[in-house]
């Protein structure tokens, strides 16, 4: 009678246990061609100056973030990688920009996978590594839960399940 226990615990214990990365397969990832990557890069920097540009003239103060990506409870992967295309196309205009990649998780994620924030940050590397960028622009850091949002409430913690996406000189 163990054997139904052990096999329920084996599930619980080892999900991950098909991949490294648990919520999708970054070879699965369409590669993008540079020249598809600059042309976005530059629309979205247009959009963007736009944007500043209009809101200047209204009074209003338009203060951009650095783009996150986020990411489902307890996943170190992400399908919907939208948000650096537009930076792996600004690292390939201007070679001496880097990207620092900082992996965030809320704290209840950290009580099962404490290496979680970190897995993401390195999950969005690979990403601009198979882009062609050189591992030496890229900076890993692993926040873990130390740059929180808000507050502590599944509902409301998709915020805090980010990779930040800083470019520096």
């Amino acid at each position: 009678m163990k054997k139904p226990y052990l096999l329920i615990l084996l599930i619980i214990i080892f999900p991950s246990c098909k991949s490294k990365w648990e919520c999708f397969e970054k070879t699965k990832y369409e590669i993008k061609t540079d020249k598809e990557l600059v042309q976005i890069a530059r629309k979205t920097t247009k959009e963007r100056n736009q944007t500043i540009i209009k809101d200047e003239k209204e009074g209003i103060e338009n203060d951009f973030l650095s783009p996150m990506l986020y990411f489902e409870k307890n996943c170190n992967s992400q399908q919907d990688l939208k948000a650096i295309e537009p930076i792996v196309g600004a690292l390939l205009i201007n070679e001496n920009l880097k990207i620092q990649l900082v992996g965030n998780a809320e704290k209840s994620e950290l009580n099962i996978n404490e290496k979680i924030s970190l897995e993401r940050a390195n999950f969005v590397a690979e990403i601009f590594k198979l882009n062609g960028i050189n591992k030496k622009r890229i900076i890993v850091i692993d926040a873990k839960a130390k740059r929180n949002y808000g507050v502590e409430r599944d509902s409301e913690n998709q915020i805090n399940r980010r990779v930040d996406l800083e470019i520096i000189n």
